[in-house]
């Protein structure tokens, strides 16, 4: 009988073993590979699978030769015919402002030539080799694509922008009276062979351009071109040493315009919110990481752009049951789907950014990465707090009583960079003295944090939040002061924030 009782046990454990078990389909690898393929700012398929049975990619890689190019690529994957993911390659590995073009103003800027990596992320070399080999399921088809972060500006040709009280003189072609609007002036000069730039005056008259080299104040007058410039958004040259001229422009293509008009410029940076232009005689070096609202324009933009080829793979397994992926011992099902998500803006000190905000019956935050430019390091007083429903209030779940807490640090990271973890890693901590975007001076930093080994679990809802400095309670201590209440700690500027953020849901 004992045998016997033995016997059933084990065979009763066997049962709930393989009852529990998820079925597994038989395995097969598809991949892609691309060298040396350029970019520009149409999308490049680097990849395209249709499966009835779905399944699943599972590995990212990209290298080039310039790593503003390679760092800044537009990656997106479609799955099952629908946009759902766009991601930065170094942002998806962690890495929020690497970039060998930025300058090194302290002398000691290791992620300059660092190669690093763990299970899901990293970076295999100096100059680029990032990888995510996080799993995205799709169930019908999965494309890839990769493009430049560049793309072309018409200044004139797509809607007549033009610049009021200005004339462009010489280089004539032809000339029209009675011509009833500027647009109109505008339509002929695209009808005209030959025809750059134009210039109307309020009686009717239309003068077409070979050209616009000489622009000067002209009350009442509007002159307007059909140059084509590239434009870089989210950049910036900030060097005074270049600079040819400043104005106030109510547009990119009016401050294109104006660059067109001095012989010096070779290209500017405008800011979309104070509407500032500033002409640059040069742009070699590069352009810097900054703020959505900044933008760097260009004619020709060989210095900016430098070797435009890059390497590229992407593979997967197919069919959807044939891989289990297991997150923190919590078995992601079949029917789960993955949601990236990229957020960023100016943050006032106290002001909350949301690093993930997810909304889904249930989920699990799996990894983000965050990346300031602030006037100094008193941001890391900032606390985190997770939402994990839709009626929880404030704090929510603290996470942790200072920034760096949450990246398994302490002190503000003190001789800690760069550092990279298992699970968490300090991947840019660069101070700058020379502008970057609308900040003179400050720190340009970054870390990232995987919740694979402690998976962030939800449901109906998820955030993921974290604040810009923080402020203490009298006898409670920091992160339970809400809005302006308490004390602030430290000295906090306004920041720069951006995140990406990656979860599964179902």
């Amino acid at each position: 009988d004992a045998l016997m009782s033995a016997v059933m046990m084990i065979v009763q454990a066997l049962l709930i073993a393989i009852s529990f078990s998820p079925v597994v389909s038989a395995a097969r690898t598809w991949s892609s590979g691309k060298a040396g393929i350029s970019l520009n700012s149409t999308e490049f398929t680097i990849y395209e699978v249709s499966n009835d049975k779905g399944g699943w990619s599972t590995h990212f890689w990209l290298t080039g030769g310039n790593s503003s190019n390679i760092d800044n690529a537009i990656v997106s994957f479609y799955i099952d015919g629908e946009l759902t993911h766009q991601f930065q390659p170094n942002m998806a590995a962690g890495t929020g402002w690497v970039d060998l073009q930025t300058p090194c103003q302290t002398g000691n800027c290791p992620e300059k030539n660092s190669n690093w990596g763990n299970a899901y992320i990293g970076k295999g070399s100096g100059m680029g080799g990032w990888y995510n080999d996080f799993k995205f399921p799709f169930r019908s088809s999965f494309l890839a694509t990769i493009r430049s972060h560049f793309s072309t500006l018409p200044t004139g040709h797509a809607n007549c922008s033009v610049i009021k009280d200005h004339d462009c003189w010489g280089d004539d072609l032809v000339q029209y009276p009675n011509t009833p609007s500027v647009e109109a002036c505008c339509a002929k000069c695209q009808g005209q062979p030959g025809c750059a730039a134009y210039t109307y005056h309020p009686d009717g008259l239309c003068f077409l351009k070979a050209g616009c080299v000489d622009l000067s104040p002209s009350p009442g007058n509007f002159t307007g071109t059909l140059d084509t410039w590239k434009v870089f958004q989210g950049t910036d040259y900030p060097n005074p040493n270049t600079t040819v001229g400043t104005t106030t422009t109510p547009n990119v293509q009016s401050c294109a315009m104006f660059c067109e008009g001095n012989t010096r410029c070779q290209g500017f940076v405008f800011d979309n919110n104070t509407h500032s232009c500033v002409l640059q005689g040069s742009l070699v070096g590069g352009t810097v990481p900054s703020s959505p609202h900044m933008i760097t324009g260009c004619r020709d933009c060989s210095p900016l752009e430098g070797d435009l080829s890059v390497f590229v793979l992407v593979r997967g397994i197919y069919d959807i049951n044939s891989l289990v992926v297991n997150v923190g011992g919590v078995v992601v099902p079949p029917a789960a789907r993955m949601v990236t998500q990229y957020n960023h803006g100016y943050l006032k000190p106290l002001d909350y950014f949301s690093l993930a905000n997810v909304n889904s019956s249930n989920g699990l935050i799996i990894m983000s990465t965050l990346s300031v430019i602030s006037g100094n390091a008193n941001f890391m007083e900032g606390c985190f707090h997770f939402y994990t429903n839709g009626s929880e209030a404030f704090p929510g779940e603290i996470m942790a009583t200072g920034t760096e807490d949450y990246y398994n640090s302490g002190y503000y990271f003190i001789n800690a960079y760069p550092q990279h973890l298992p699970s968490t890693g300090f991947t840019f901590d660069v101070p700058f003295t020379t502008p970057v975007g609308p900040f003179k001076t400050g720190l340009m930093w970054s870390v990232y944090r995987l919740h694979i080994a402690d998976p962030l679990a939800f449901e109906t809802f998820g955030k993921l939040q974290w604040r810009n400095g923080d402020a203490l309670l009298p006898g409670q201590g920091k992160c339970l002061a809400p809005g302006n209440t308490g004390t602030i700690v430290g000295s906090p500027t306004a920041s720069y924030v951006r995140s990406f953020a990656m979860a599964y849901v179902w």
